[in-house]
């Protein structure tokens, strides 16, 4: 659907959903990125098997990078939360 549709908007919104899917969490002090790591590793996943669906693909990929950058934004917290203790 995602290729026959080839709408950026579709796409978008389909990344956001995902996003939004992982609801509520929760972190333990000084946890760091490690959840967002295993959300990034598990789109690139899907992206490599679907990579034959170019658009499919290249969504979850940029899914998976929004997760890195998160993750290393609560590695950053965490580091400074650590730092406070």
């Amino acid at each position: 659907m995602i290729e026959s549709l080839a709408f950026t908007e579709v796409e978008r919104g389909i990344s956001i959903e995902r996003i939004n899917m992982r609801g509520v969490f929760s972190k333990q002090i000084g946890e760091g990125g490690d959840q967002e790591r295993a959300l990034a590793r598990q789109s690139r996943e899907w992206a490599d098997a679907s990579s034959e669906f170019v658009r499919t693909s290249a969504m979850l990929q940029r899914i998976a990078q929004s997760w890195v950058a998160d993750a290393e934004r609560a590695d950053t917290a965490a580091q400074q939360q650590m730092l406070r203790f």
